[in-house]
């Protein structure tokens, strides 16, 4: 299952980035795409012709999510900065687990509310949350079920609170509501 799942994700990485890069995937090699990614990254690499050795490469990428499948042309709404700042922060607060299924592997930020619906709440903390690909797939744009917890919505709206927690446990004897 995971290996199928994986040849999925680098078939999309490949053909998004040959999109990207303008060349038609005829006559054109994974591993020219792949080192054009490299390239694109700033990351100087050196693979041998062996697809296993460049394949992980690319989906150990994904995985932390330093490419995505998505498009970055200039105009798009994920390619902006604002987006990455509050896409980590909701790494940062969240964690990167899937808060449907509770899987660690290909991390998305969801919009609750679909972005085609509710272009008004794209960039509000309180509309994202954490989905492996398969669950945000699954949940497509029609779907706007939440599956934050009630402690990820405290920690969302109190990020202190995190702290507050770790220094609670610290001192388990002691009182230091009045710290914060």
């Amino acid at each position: 299952m995971k290996k199928t799942e994986d040849l999925r994700i680098y078939t999309k990485l490949i053909k998004k980035y040959s999109k990207e890069f303008g060349l038609t995937e005829e006559g054109v090699k994974n591993y020219d795409i792949i080192l054009l990614i490299a390239e694109k990254l700033n990351m100087d690499v050196t693979f041998s012709k062996n697809p296993k050795s460049y394949r992980k490469w690319v989906l150990d990428l994904y995985d932390k999510g330093t490419i995505d499948i998505l498009d970055f042309s200039a105009d798009n709404f994920y390619a902006t900065n604002k987006w990455k700042e509050l896409r980590k922060r909701v790494l940062e607060i969240y964690g990167r687990k899937c808060m449907c299924c509770g899987s660690k592997r290909n991390i998305h930020v969801d919009h609750i509310k679909p972005r085609s619906k509710f272009p008004e709440l794209e960039l509000t903390f309180d509309n994202l949350q954490i989905l492996c690909n398969q669950c945000n797939s699954r949940k497509s744009n029609f779907d706007e079920t939440d599956y934050r917890t009630e402690q990820h919505k405290i920690d969302a709206y109190d990020p202190d609170w995190i702290e507050y927690q770790r220094l609670k446990e610290k001192f388990k004897d002691h009182d230091i509501r009045n710290k914060f």
